[in-house]
């Protein structure tokens, strides 16, 4: 063992640098992923950020087109109001036109109404029931055309 003492002593001599290295390597490593943590916080923060920024501009154009929206139709309202009772002499067949398109659609929207009323009113059963009696009624005198052909 005293023998080995010496060669052990400068193989160990000749690591100790290496190691020292690696060490500061490893030192250096944990420094660059520390560093990387707090980066990849700040970027994550950030984004957030601008995800909150984002998402409030979002509602604000929102409510911006909404209120833009409702003055458009408060002012066509308004117009419409105000054509129905000045009546520009330049736009009274225009306006006529345009009542009689008016009472049209009307009509038939109320027509539409009267007509999907009258269908819920129809009874299924009895319905069915007439349905039934008919195709009794077919197959009845198909019979009968059947058998007095067969003899």
């Amino acid at each position: 063992m005293s023998r080995d003492e010496p060669r052990l002593a400068a193989e160990l001599d000749a690591l100790l640098p290496r190691i020292a290295s690696l060490q500061a390597a490893r030192g250096d490593a944990q420094e660059r992923i520390v560093e990387a943590g707090r980066g990849q916080a700040e970027a994550t923060a950030r984004a957030v950020e601008l995800v909150a920024a984002v998402q409030a501009r979002r509602k604000v154009e929102s409510r911006a087109v909404a209120e833009a929206q409702t003055a458009r139709d408060r002012a066509l309202v308004d117009l419409g109001e105000r054509l129905y009772t000045e009546r520009p002499k330049d736009l009274t067949r225009r306006i006529d036109a345009v009542e009689q398109r008016d009472l049209a659609i009307a009509t038939s929207e109320r027509r539409a109404i009267e007509l999907r009323e009258l269908i819920a009113s129809v009874e299924r059963g009895p319905l069915w029931r007439g349905r039934v009696l008919w195709l009794l009624l077919i197959a009845a005198i198909a019979t009968g055309v059947v058998f007095v052909l067969t003899l």
